[in-house]
């Protein structure tokens, strides 16, 4: 689902990266895509591997494998990863929210 308003803010680039990231990992059959796409785009911007990005963000490593999997609903991320993805300048946890309760409403 790709936002049809036309924004001058180039700040949103990141969110609609994550925008199509989520897209992709539901085409993939990802059960919680919004939430992997939050977890791997957080962890792409910090430009760490898996270990030392749950390290940094007070994560256990194998909750933050199930995230990025999608197994973990949007409403169940770890407040620490929610703060190091609102981090991002550009990121909008609230775009995010609704994106992923418009997928959920999909059918």
């Amino acid at each position: 689902m790709m936002r049809t308003e036309d924004h001058d803010d180039i700040s949103l680039d990141f969110t609609i990266f994550c925008e199509r990231l989520a897209e992709r990992l539901r085409s993939t059959g990802a059960s919680h895509p919004v939430a992997a796409a939050v977890a791997l785009a957080a962890r792409g911007h910090a430009a760490r591997d898996i270990e030392q990005f749950a390290a940094a963000i007070g994560v256990a490593v194998d909750e933050l494998r199930q995230i990025e999997a999608g197994s973990v609903a949007f409403a169940d991320l770890p407040d620490e990863l929610a703060f190091a993805f609102v981090d991002v300048p550009s990121a909008s946890l609230l775009l995010m929210a609704d994106l992923d309760r418009e997928m959920a409403n999909r059918v």
